[in-house]
């Protein structure tokens, strides 16, 4: 075990990598899916909708693994995911504003596929992190 220093080690039992490459799949399912079935049901803007959902939650999702995967220390990992969340909250209203009044995609689509992303990114993060294994008062906390 690493030992404890004023920069606690991040948890090495959660393979950040692993997480990063899943939510890479799940936005490309998310595009071919989501895709299709907003295809069907709302033609061109159900697909375009679609589609921009799931470059949203792919690259929302992502940079999160990927931040988390690369920052050294369980502060820096707590330093940079509070930075950017705040970063990509602001992208995202800006997105959103700007496509307030876009007549080229269907939003039900839309908030359906970000919804799906949204759960299906839980699920996986989750299903990570629990078959990690962390012994009892190890990780961000440090348990002391």
């Amino acid at each position: 075990m690493a030992e404890q220093r004023t920069g606690q080690p991040r948890p090495e039992g959660v393979d950040y990598r692993r997480i990063t490459r899943g939510l890479g799949l799940l936005a490309a399912a998310l595009a071919v899916v989501g895709g299709a079935v907003g295809y069907w049901l709302a033609g061109g803007p159900g697909l375009i909708g679609a589609l921009i959902a799931a470059a949203i939650t792919g690259a929302f999702f992502t940079s999160s693994g990927l931040v988390m995967h690369f920052s050294k220390t369980a502060a820096a990992q707590a330093r940079n995911l509070l930075i950017t969340w705040f970063a990509k909250l602001i992208v995202l209203f800006g997105v959103l504003l700007a496509m307030n009044s876009a007549e080229f995609i269907n939003r039900p689509v839309f908030g359906v596929t970000i919804l799906a992303g949204i759960i299906g990114s839980l699920v996986l993060e989750g299903r990570v992190v629990w078959s990690a294994r962390i012994p009892p008062g190890e990780g961000a906390g440090g348990g002391r």
